[in-house]
């Protein structure tokens, strides 16, 4: 971007208003870590950094004897003689799909500081503030612009998507600083042409791998920016870049090989993306996840054009043209950078779900990447904007524009800060424990029925001491004592097919109110 006369001379006197948004979101990241909702992807990343296998906890507690929260508490805790080498393992069994290097570091994490819900948090929330000099650094880099790189620190420092995930014990707050991390590495290295250089982007992706495997898609989009730049010739930049995107590929075989050794088990922890939505709905679902990174607060929805597709049309439109302003007043090197970035995210993730039939994605945590390049383009267009000295009157309608943007950006974090469930995680776990524990002496009872044993962890953070559960396998029938004043069946994805048939011969199932995870029984006469 031009050093016009006005970024220099303003870019002193506007540090203190991204300076601001820094603080705040250094603030949203860390305030009320311990209050929300221990959801269930969470709980699990507590049970397997344990030592403990969903194996292992299904065989030990769904044996129909009457236990507490605290019983269940347990598994979430490092047991008795679990080392370093049952966490990896209990990954590399039942999740390959998410390599071992966060999890390891929070194991780390939990050995020294503890294991309550904030501590727990605290690694992703601390690793989060990585991203702010990262993203700065890959700004200088890519457009040369300090403007450019404190409106992008500004931009995901109160985005909520961004706070939401640097607030939960899995290792997407990490991947968004490997993904940062190893595009400002790269764009050195191709500037300053070492051996160093190289070496240092080659241990990035390592790094980018073992966080997350679709970090390949991050190390493609490298690849073909450089192939394009270097006009389909083996340059040297482009052999550099081979050789040292071999040397990561090569300390990442172990992990694949466990990966495709384990596939019947990522098949497995994998079958919620299963479906077959149609395009329209993947459309919409793609559309309504961008509003996220700017504003991720739940809108009414009403029958006519209402106001959530209305903001979601309006965040397309404001990206798009940001997309095309990159492209139409930057040089092919910055603009391919971004654009190959979106592309290589997106389409893998799109056109198997089109294809073959599924919802992957639908999950926006998986279009990081992606995120980040759109980032990018935005904090480009708000600062270009911003710093134009042609015409005083659009630069007005632009500062409007970003005041907008930022507006909503920080109303959604401060909202989400004082909520205990996220509108992207909308669990009624919270529902379901106030149903609960308003009763005198309740027993839940559930079974080990699809995701239903994460679900029970999760659920035991926000429960009573005074609730006692009875789970069982799913196979079998619960035996019920009579001493309990209200008995609930709990299983968020349905009954059981032995339980529908069986359980209402013996016993009146109502919903709970509008729960439709919650039954409570009543035996008949």
């Amino acid at each position: 971007m031009p050093k016009t006369q006005f970024a220099i001379n303003s870019l002193s006197k506007i540090k203190f208003f991204f300076l601001v948004l820094l603080l705040l979101g250094i603030f949203f990241r860390f305030v009320n870590l311990d209050k929300k909702i221990y959801w269930r992807d969470e709980a699990l990343t507590s049970l397997q950094i344990s030592g403990y296998t969903q194996k292992e906890f299904i065989q030990q507690a769904f044996n129909g004897q009457i236990i507490t929260p605290e019983d269940l508490q347990k598994y979430q805790r490092i047991g008795p003689g679990k080392t370093m080498t049952d966490t990896i393992n209990a990954f590399a069994t039942e999740t390959p799909e998410h390599p071992p290097l966060y999890y390891v570091m929070l194991r780390l994490w939990m050995q020294t500081f503890g294991n309550s819900v904030g501590i727990m948090r605290s690694l992703s929330a601390l690793i989060s503030l990585l991203a702010f000099p990262c993203i700065y650094w890959l700004c200088m880099e890519l457009f040369d612009s300090s403007l450019v790189g404190w409106m992008a620190v500004g931009l995901i420092a109160v985005s909520p998507f961004h706070v939401q995930y640097a607030q939960q014990t899995r290792e997407y707050s990490f991947w968004t600083v490997t993904t940062l991390l190893s595009s400002a590495v790269l764009l050195r290295a191709i500037r300053v042409k070492t051996r160093v250089s190289w070496a240092i982007y080659a241990a990035t992706l390592a790094i980018g791998l073992y966080c997350f495997s679709f970090s390949v898609f991050v190390a493609i989009a490298h690849g073909l920016y450089i192939l394009i730049t270097s006009n389909f010739r083996f340059t040297k930049t482009l052999i550099s870049y081979l050789a040292a995107s071999i040397v990561g590929f090569i300390t990442f075989i172990p992990w694949i090989w466990t990966t495709i050794y384990h596939l019947p088990e990522v098949n497995r922890s994998m079958e919620w993306t299963n479906g077959k939505p149609t395009l329209l709905d993947l459309l919409k679902m793609w559309f309504s996840n961008i509003r996220l990174i700017f504003f991720d607060l739940e809108i009414p929805k009403i029958p006519s054009f209402s106001l959530f597709y209305s903001l979601v049309l309006c965040i397309t439109l404001l990206i798009g043209y940001s997309i095309y302003f990159l492209c139409r007043h930057t040089q092919k090197q910055v603009w391919l950078f971004v654009v190959m970035l979106i592309i290589s995210n997106s389409l893998p993730l799109m056109l198997p779900d089109v294809i073959l039939g599924g919802i992957r994605s639908t999950t926006a945590r998986y279009w990081i990447p992606c995120y980040l390049a759109i980032h990018l383009s935005i904090a480009y267009l708000f600062a270009t904007k911003i710093a134009s000295v042609e015409i005083s009157q659009p630069r007005k309608f632009w500062k409007i524009i970003i005041a907008i943007v930022i507006s909503g950006e920080v109303l959604a974090s401060a909202v989400n800060a004082n909520t205990r469930v996220s509108i992207s995680d909308p669990s009624q776990n919270e529902k379901l424990s106030q149903v609960i524990n308003q009763t005198n002496y309740p027993l839940v009872v559930s079974s080990d029925y699809k995701y239903n044993p994460t679900e029970l962890l999760s659920l035991s953070y926000s429960l009573d001491s005074k609730v006692r559960l009875q789970l069982v396998k799913s196979s079998d029938l619960p035996n019920i004592p009579n001493k309990f004043s209200d008995v609930f069946v709990y299983s968020p994805f349905g009954l059981p097919p032995l339980w529908q048939d069986e359980l209402p011969k013996k016993y009146n199932i109502e919903p709970v109110k509008e729960l439709k995870n919650l039954w409570k029984l009543k035996k008949t006469n």
